[in-house]
């Protein structure tokens, strides 16, 4: 990309900016040979363009309310595109920002920056994907069609918000003796998958400072129990990731997205 978009909104006015990659603020940082503008925070989406243009919107209001809680810092949406002129795509996002700004009185912040991503090769997406902080989860995604398994499996396994559906953070005390902990967590997932309103819900479990692989293998176990024991699928109701080595201000980011439980 030679450019980036960045729309602008003041009151009831708005206008689209061309800015040039290199005047961008210096808060934003360009990364190896990415040729586009990133924020301390970053999340990724992978809109299907495919669907009707009424739902796309609906997708896109979602992640923009969701957005619109982060004010106070600085922040980037990357979208995924094909096949479309990225001025058509620039366009059909201001548009679904002006029908929130008239009809919501919801003002998009002046922190909140969008850069298109288009046609990356497997060295760009692995360059990339360190700095994003979550993949933001649409009811309707299509993600990239990628030769290299690995780069799909990272893009996979970044941590998930939902735009759509409610967001948690679980907090375990990892300190715990083995059989306490799988306990704590287990209940803490059955109570989850038991609320009607949490069908779609997106479950970040934190495991600063411990092993990923000790954790998955956990995660595994009890997912797999409450299945056989309990009958609840967990993997059919909602989107569990797990997350670690966060920087403050991306704690802080997540913080504004999610309910926190502590187990």
């Amino acid at each position: 990309l030679s450019n980036c978009y960045f729309l602008h909104f003041a009151g009831i006015g708005w206008s689209i900016s061309f800015i040039d990659i290199n005047t961008i603020e210096k808060h934003i940082e360009l990364k190896g040979n990415l040729n586009i503008a990133l924020s301390p925070t970053s999340y990724l989406m992978f809109p299907d363009w495919q669907i009707p243009e009424e739902e796309l919107s609906l997708d896109f209001a979602a992640v923009l309310r969701l957005l619109s809680q982060e004010n106070d810092r600085s922040i980037t949406l990357l979208i995924n595109i094909t096949d479309t002129p990225e001025e058509e795509e620039n366009l059909f996002l201001s548009s679904v920002a002006m029908n929130l700004l008239m009809e919501e009185n919801l003002e998009m912040s002046e922190n909140l920056n969008f850069s298109f991503i288009e046609k990356f090769s497997s060295s760009q997406w692995e360059v990339l994907l360190p700095n994003v902080l979550a993949r933001i989860q649409l009811d309707r995604e299509k993600l990239p069609e990628l030769d290299v398994l690995e780069v799909l499996e990272a893009i996979e396994s970044l941590p998930v918000l939902s735009a759509q559906h409610p967001n948690y953070l679980l907090q375990p005390d990892w300190n715990l003796e083995s059989d306490r902990l799988a306990e704590d967590l287990s209940q803490a997932l059955k109570n989850l998958a038991q609320q009607e309103e949490n069908e779609g819900a997106c479950v970040l479990i934190d495991m600063t400072g411990m092993d990923s692989e000790t954790i998955a293998l956990l995660l595994s176990e009890i997912v797999m129990n409450l299945l056989l024991e309990e009958g609840i699928d967990v993997n059919d109701r909602f989107q569990l990731s797990l997350i670690h080595d966060l920087r403050p201000v991306q704690r802080q980011a997540l913080m504004t997205q999610i309910t926190i439980i502590s187990l």
